[in-house]
């Protein structure tokens, strides 16, 4: 699989939500009972086949 994937086997991304605050970014990814990558599991610590929320600070001007 492709560096960078979350979930796999899965050809696109399957986010389904998106939240913007002032300063974050929330993203939550519904995967749909697939395991995490083992490039999530090594970089991220990701582990299972559970959703997950992504949060970032929020770059200045977006």
């Amino acid at each position: 699989m492709p560096a960078g994937k979350l979930y796999e086997p899965t050809k696109y991304g399957m986010a389904k939500a998106l939240l913007l605050t002032g300063d974050e970014i929330w993203i939550g990814i519904d995967n749909n009972g697939l395991k995490a990558s083992k490039g999530a599991e090594d970089r991220f610590g990701l582990k299972g086949n559970q959703p997950s929320i992504l949060r970032f600070k929020r770059p200045a001007g977006f």
